[in-house]
Order: structure tokens, then sequence, then C-alpha cells
């Protein structure tokens, strides 16, 4: 594994999603994100700095909430800082630094009660902004533990401390009840972080997941089924970079475990992509029938203006991929396009796909141009999603043109898989390197 920071590793700055951190205040966000920049530090004294700017962040949240009471608060706030200051640069131990968090905090919660008697009508109290940073402060915590302990975690042969240090996060995470989305989201990543297929230096992976189940029994259905999310959205991303099936299993696996904890309905908004994922993984992973009985099984629990046409786009994809074209092409006629662009683009991706199969290349063209169109003219996609689109489109057309031309080049389909293999993020990139290479074949 490549060494890195391990805020890096637990939060790369591209992958987080600060809308989970919605209820939080603007200032509070800024220093959530001020805290995820920083690296894993060699010296003592780069360490405390990182600390100190952290904790004047912290103030500066303290003195926006503060904004309206008199200038004998704000100077007791001014005072604060600079005795921080002169505390933390003598100071190289985290753990003492914790402690005096804890007591200068407590200064601020004296200045608090003046403010309250003074500016009742306040709207922002920093006793509520006392409760957000202390929420926040127990990832901070938790994450000085992750920085400390990092060397010794690594060592493959050190499965005593490994296991040691699993069993502590998850009764942190207990402990608290997993209140905030960002515990659910940073208790996901250090699972992954720690177990995770990828990982060169943690192969025991079945090990965590025993640990890992263990502890997720414990708890409440509502954060079990956010801890999913959480976990399902990760490797989504990462199939996404990289088309290892490891990934496809691991996320069949999680999806399952919500069937299994009867968890499907917990979260209504997401059946849509509920039903859509598990769908593509199952199909990947040729669990068509495990597939099916779930689509007919819960079909009823995906809301009624979506369900015709979910239900209708997994059925497509499961005779697709058992090259029942016709019945195919039928479910996807089925379906009502002007509901989402969503629909629109992944039924005109499979109908390309149809056509190619059945040979018919005037169809295949009109798709072609269709989707050229829309991906030009709309704007509401992700540039990210609509690249894989793009991506898609440009590989299918250079397919057509080599297909048709009577005199095959080896060396010129071959330069094309290569192109295909290493160009990151291409919508259906699996079945494109199938269709490639049946031409490679072709060819030689």
């Amino acid at each position: 594994m490549r060494r890195k920071g391990i805020f890096e590793a637990l939060y790369p700055k591209e992958a987080f999603d600060f809308s989970k951190l919605r209820k939080l205040s603007s200032e509070l966000c800024k220093l959530f994100e001020r805290f995820l920049l920083i690296e894993e530090l060699q010296k003592g004294a780069e360490f405390e700095s990182s600390l100190i700017d952290l904790l004047l962040l912290e103030l500066k949240v303290s003195r926006n909430l503060l904004k309206h009471t008199s200038s004998n608060i704000e100077k007791q706030v001014n005072k604060i800082r600079v005795k921080l200051e002169q505390n933390l640069v003598s100071s190289v131990d985290p753990i003492n630094y914790l402690h005096r968090y804890q007591l200068e905090r407590f200064v601020l919660e004296r200045a608090s009660t003046t403010r309250r008697n003074m500016e009742m009508d306040i709207g922002y109290t920093l006793e509520k902004a006392s409760e957000a940073l202390d929420n926040y402060f127990m990832c901070a915590k938790l994450r000085l533990a992750l920085v400390s302990r990092h060397r010794s975690i690594i060592k493959k042969s050190d499965k005593s401390h490994q296991a040691e240090f699993m069993d502590t996060i998850f009764q942190f995470g207990i402990d608290k009840g997993f209140e905030s989305v960002p515990f659910c989201d940073l208790y996901a990543r250090i699972y992954h972080l720690l177990g995770a297929p990828y990982s060169e230096a943690f192969p025991d992976y079945h090990d965590y997941k025993e640990v890992f189940l263990l502890h997720f029994s414990k708890l409440q259905p509502n954060i079990q089924s956010e801890l999913i999310l959480l976990t399902t959205n990760l490797l989504t991303k990462w199939y996404r970079e990289t088309y290892s099936k490891v990934y496809l299993e691991e996320f069949f696996f999680w999806y399952q475990q919500l069937l299994k904890e009867g968890l499907v309905q917990s979260y209504p908004s997401q059946m849509r992509d509920f039903f859509l994922n598990y769908t593509k993984a199952g199909v990947e992973l040729e669990k068509l029938q495990e597939t099916e009985d779930f689509l007919e099984k819960y079909k009823t629990v995906i809301p009624e203006v979506y369900r015709d046409n979910i239900y209708a786009f997994c059925k497509a994809q499961l005779f697709f991929k058992k090259k029942a074209y016709r019945e195919a092409l039928i479910y996807l006629s089925k379906m009502d396009m002007n509901i989402d662009l969503k629909y629109k683009l992944r039924s005109d991706v499979m109908y390309i796909q149809l056509f190619y199969e059945l040979d018919d290349p005037e169809q295949l063209e009109a798709r072609l141009k269709s989707m050229k169109d829309i991906l030009r003219r709309r704007t509401i996609l992700r540039e990210s999603r609509r690249n894989e689109y793009l991506h898609f489109v440009t590989f299918v057309g250079e397919l057509m043109k080599m297909k048709e031309n009577p005199r095959l080049e080896l060396a010129e389909i071959r330069g094309k898989i290569a192109d295909l293999s290493h160009t990151p993020g291409i919508y259906e990139k699996s079945w494109l390197l199938e269709k490639w290479q049946q031409l490679e074949a072709m060819a030689k």
C-alpha cells in the first residue's frame, strides 16, 4: 500500500460530499474541511502547529456566534486564543492537548452563560455550538488515535493490535450511537481502509468482516441502513474506477444485508438507485435467479411514480444478460422516457447494445445521434457522469466504423483496446472490451 497521509486515505478530497454536513453551520463545515486536509505528520512541532490551527478555527466559530454580544466577551475569547497559543506551542503531546481543550472550552461555556443573560433573543447559542463541536471533536480524537497508531496497525504480523484497534473503533461508535452522518461515514471508511480487498497491506479481509458484522448487529436499524448505504456508495465509486468484480461481490453482499435485516424500505427516496444498482451487480456477477426473485418480491416497495420504469429496465437488463435480446427490447419499449433523464440515457445505452447484438446498424446510428444531442445540450448531469456516457458513444462509434471496414487492421484494433483499457470512467466498459476483443479475434 502506497505510503500516504491517513487522512488522505480516509477522505480523498475529490470524493468527500459536504452535503452530508448540511446540519452543521458553514463555519463548522470549514472547520471539518480543514481537519481533513491534515497529513500524517512526522515531527511533533508540525503536528502541534496543525492542532493549534484547528483549535483557532474552533474559536473562530465561537467568535462568530458571539458577534452580537458585548465587547467584554469578545475580549474574553481573544484572551483564550492567546492562552491556547502559549499552552500548545510548548506541547507535543496530543493527550495534553485534549485535556487543555476541555479546560479552555469550560471557560467558553462560562462566557456563554453571560451571553445568554445579556442576549436572550440570539438564535444560535454557544451551547448549541459546543454540542456540535463535541460531536465533531469525537471524530477528531479518533483521527488523532489513527495517526498515533498507524505504524503499528499496518504491520501484517501484528494481528492482536489490528483486532484491538478495530474493536476500539466499533465500541467508540456504538457508545456514541452513531448519531451523525460524519460518524457513519468515518466508520465505513475506516472499515474499508483497514480491511477492504483492494488493500495489499490487509489481506485478512474476511476476519475483519466477521468482526464488523458482530458489532453491526448491535446497532439501531436506521444506523445499520445508513452505514450500508455509505459503504455501498464507496464500493460503487471504486468499481467505476477499476471495474474489478471484487467490489461488485462486496456491493452485492451489503445490499443483501439490507434485505436480510428488513431494512430495504428504510429509505424510500433511495429505492430507484437501490433497485438499479442491485440488478446491475446481480447481472454482472451472473446471479440471475437471485436478482429475478428480488425484483418480483420487492417491486411493490418502489415509489409508484417510478415503479413501472424501474421494473421494466431491470427486467430488460436480465433478458439482455440471458441474450434474449427481443424480450429485452419489449421491456425497454414499456418505459416512459419523460420521467427521468437518468432512465433516458441508460435505456439509450441498452438500445445501442441491443441493436449492435441484433446487427441493426441503422437503428444503432439513430440512437447514437440522439444520445449525442442529449449530452451536448443537457447540463443537468455531473461532468464525470456526462464524460462516462460520451466515452461510451465515442468507442461504440469507432467500433461500428471498424466493424464495417472490409480490411480489419489488427494493430489498429489492438491500439483501440489499449486505449479503452486505460481510459477511466467509461459506461459499460466491460461490454465494450468484450466487443472489441471479438473484433480482434475476427481480424487474426
